[in-house]
């Protein structure tokens, strides 16, 4: 089989590019120390409960629990602390910079157009601040393009339960992350 330069440059360019993405939030993390916001502090005290009261703390600030027991799982592995609250946002940051370069690719078949997608998703102040604050906006960030992707393929095939069913599960993550994502579908 023939070797592709260019193939293994963009894949290069791509990654070093998603590495960027993921280098400016973990310095923003790192960067904001020990302090956390109102906002952070509601999701503090909603996961500092047993796993049966989460939901209903989660519901007192109009929020679903699903990120709650995300959190709570991660924080019943590593402990409180700042950080600690705030790395499943990072990870859902990470890898919302990831997919949307694998969208725009699987979308358009353009390498160019992938490239500026993982690097506007990767240098993009509101994704940053989502990825790098104790609150489920990444997710919602990485959940609304998957959805966004998955129905543009059931549209493209409407009839077929494998376009279906991932659009579904993907709107369903969507909406439990955050109910107002509703809007979105």
């Amino acid at each position: 089989m023939k070797s592709h330069p260019i193939l293994y440059l963009f894949f290069c360019i791509a990654c070093l590019a998603i590495v960027l993405g993921i280098g400016v939030r973990w310095s923003v993390l790192l960067q904001q120390g020990p302090m956390v916001w109102v906002d952070e502090l509601h999701t503090a005290w909603t996961v500092d409960a047993d796993w049966n009261a989460i939901a209903k703390r989660a519901h007192a600030g109009n929020q679903s629990p699903l990120f709650f027991w995300l959190e709570a799982g991660w924080i019943h592995l590593g402990g409180m602390s700042s950080l600690q609250l705030r790395m499943p946002a990072a990870i859902g940051g990470f890898a919302f910079v990831a997919l949307a370069g694998w969208v725009v690719w699987l979308l358009t078949r353009d390498r160019a157009s992938a490239l500026l997608s993982v690097g506007l998703a990767s240098l993009e102040p509101q994704a940053i601040f989502y990825a790098t604050e104790a609150r489920p906006y990444s997710w919602v960030q990485f959940f609304a393009v998957a959805s966004f992707y998955c129905g543009w393929r059931w549209i493209n095939d409407p009839l077929n339960l494998r376009t279906r069913a991932p659009f579904l599960l993907a709107s369903t993550f969507l909406f439990y992350f955050h109910l107002t994502a509703l809007l979105f579908l």
